[in-house]
């Protein structure tokens, strides 16, 4: 009998070893999910006029966040009329050893007024025809390949609410890229669920038009990040991730050829001089941008609240974040999501900080502090972290108007059926850090700004379906002058599922 019990014991012990997997991956469960394609059309008005005659810093033409953060599809002007029309599959079926997403949107638009656009296979300005996405993506296994392009954005909490990462947000016209590597947070080996891990690496092209003589042609975008989670489905998990991104290589009318080749992507890659001009070989080939985040998330039945800590670097040495030189700005979040009162479903609170720049003083008789980091600009690169005259990272920053302190809030929710979304955004900006007055300058402020934006929702069953949006958007500045604008948007899509064939 002895014996016997200790049999049942060890099979016991045997089946929950079997069940409590070193390695739990979404592959091991049973595929129940079904493809769906979607297909639509939309077309959209944006209107917006001045109030007050005083001064306006020079992209007030239309309030912030009814063009900020829309992947470059509206335009910072008074009047865009927009046509959309697109069709798109998710990747909706983790439970597949491989599945497949695609995206195709083509836009139509015509404004108040001529930009010089170059975008792949646009036209010229007041009316401009392009692709917005155009991409497939594939995942094999653990692995994705994603190549065209498609929205991308290093942003952490809800994109809806958020300002937008110091890196990548959905400010700027999508860049063509190839990326390759594990899109998702997946569990590593042997770890039982309790590490995951996540990065890539990614090829663009950057052929953004030249709106001034000393602006490259033709550059390329270098991105890689790698990042570790460590909680699996306990409620809290704690993650930390590395981003470097860099512009390099193209034709510049100054310097002539900037480096196009193999050995200079692996300068590139490993962050070294090199290149053809003295600036790079004294420093760093290409303009680089590091970002480190942290983020705190705590999973509870009614809610999920995460907590976030963004650095930006474009110099070095890299050092660990809260080491930096410049650690005193960053930007830092809240998000809340509940699931059970419909009316406030999530909101969001940031502070963001871009002030110290490591110190008001770059060098001093050829001793280098590494101030004036000067965020998202670069002596060679002079259209600087932008593409087609957007921001690629966070839209409250631009390469010449960097010095900011804000305070950012947004919800949105659900009263009965009319979806609602708002933000409000505090802004202070700073005189940039100048050769002249290095000390004197770093608490001047030159304005302060209030942004302001209520879009409501709704979709009519009853209409065929269709989706309704209007927003209304405000900027208010402190000398009493003001932008206001809106938005309505027509919008209607289709679904249509796929037979399901196997469970893989």
């Amino acid at each position: 009998m002895r014996h016997l019990s200790v049999i049942i014991l060890l099979l016991m012990l045997s089946y929950s070893a079997l069940a409590w997997k070193p390695w739990p991956l979404p592959m091991d469960s049973a595929d129940m999910e079904t493809d769906t394609l979607y297909y639509g059309a939309s077309i959209s008005g944006v209107f917006a006029g001045n109030i007050n005659g005083a001064y306006l810093p020079d992209y007030s033409e239309n309030a912030l966040w009814l063009w900020a953060n829309t992947d470059g599809d509206i335009v910072n002007k008074q009047v865009n009329a927009i046509v959309c029309l697109q069709s798109f599959k998710q990747p909706t079926r983790p439970h597949r050893w491989w599945d497949y997403s695609y995206g195709v949107q083509i836009n139509g638009r015509a404004t108040n007024g001529s930009l010089p656009d170059a975008r792949p296979f646009s036209f010229n300005y007041p009316f401009t025809a392009y692709f917005q996405q155009l991409y497939a993506h594939c995942r094999l296994y653990i692995f994705d390949i994603t190549a065209g392009i498609k929205s991308y954005n290093t942003t952490f909490g809800d994109p809806q609410l958020s300002v937008g990462s110091l890196l990548f947000s959905n400010n700027a016209h999508p860049i063509p890229r190839i990326s390759i590597g594990i899109d998702r947070w997946t569990a590593f080996p042997l770890t039982y669920g309790y590490l995951e891990i996540k990065g890539a690496l990614q090829h663009g092209w950057i052929n953004s038009p030249r709106y001034s003589s000393s602006d490259i042609k033709s550059y390329y975008l270098h991105y890689k990040y790698a990042g570790a989670r460590i909680g699996g489905k306990l409620p809290i998990n704690i993650s930390y991730e590395f981003h470097h991104a860099a512009q390099w290589g193209g034709i510049s009318a100054v310097y002539g050829d900037l480096g196009n080749d193999f050995n200079a992507f692996k300068n590139i890659f490993l962050g070294r001089s090199g290149g053809t001009t003295a600036i790079e070989t004294n420093n760093i080939q290409g303009n680089h941008l590091c970002m480190q985040q942290v983020a705190l998330e705590l999973k509870f039945k009614a809610f999920n609240i995460s907590a976030y800590w963004q650095v930006l670097q474009d110099d070095g040495p890299i050092n660990i974040i809260g080491k930096t030189m410049n650690r005193a700005d960053g930007l830092w979040g809240v998000n809340i999501n509940q699931y059970y009162l419909p009316y406030f479903k999530s909101i969001t609170y940031e502070y963001l900080s871009t002030t110290e720049q490591s110190g008001p003083v770059h060098d001093i008789d050829g001793f280098i502090f590494g101030g004036r980091d000067d965020y998202y600009s670069h002596s060679i690169y002079t259209q600087g972290w932008t593409y087609y005259e957007r921001t690629i990272g966070n839209p409250l920053l631009t390469p010449s108007n960097n010095r900011v302190r804000a305070h950012h809030i947004a919800i949105k929710g659900d009263i009965q059926t009319y979806y609602y979304r708002l933000l409000c955004t505090y802004a202070q900006y700073y005189t940039p850090y100048a050769e002249d007055l290095p000390f004197n300058q770093s608490k001047v402020i030159n304005y302060k700004q209030t942004s302001l934006l209520l879009e409501i929702t709704k979709k009519v069953p009853q209409l065929y379906g269709i989706t309704f949006s209007a927003a209304l958007a405000a900027d208010i500045y402190d000398n009493h002058s003001a932008t206001i604008g809106g938005r309505i948007t027509i919008c209607k899509i289709f679904d249509y599922q796929l037979k399901k064939k196997s469970t893989e």
